[in-house]
């Protein structure tokens, strides 16, 4: 074998090295079609592909509101007077 193949197939390795590995972690992912998305997001289109989204909402949580008796010390602990 000639040396000026052996560049070509060190290139040659190379690259097998780096997509086998890509290969064989996709081959068996599972094409998402609209039908697989839940109904509470969407597909946003990209120029590389598509991408799932969905929204999140903060909790509902229940706030005590201020009120004026909790106000007036405070206040005065400041300094002002009524």
């Amino acid at each position: 074998m000639p040396l000026e193949f052996l560049p070509l197939g060190f290139f040659g390795i190379l690259i097998i090295g780096i997509f086998a590995p890509y290969w064989l972690k996709t081959k068996d992912l599972k094409k998402i079609s609209s039908k697989d998305l839940p109904p509470d997001g969407n597909w946003a289109k990209l120029s590389r592909g598509n991408i799932y989204y969905r929204w999140h909402y903060p909790e509902q949580k229940m706030v005590k509101p201020l009120s004026w008796s909790m106000v007036f010390p405070l206040l005065a602990l400041f300094g002002m007077d009524f």
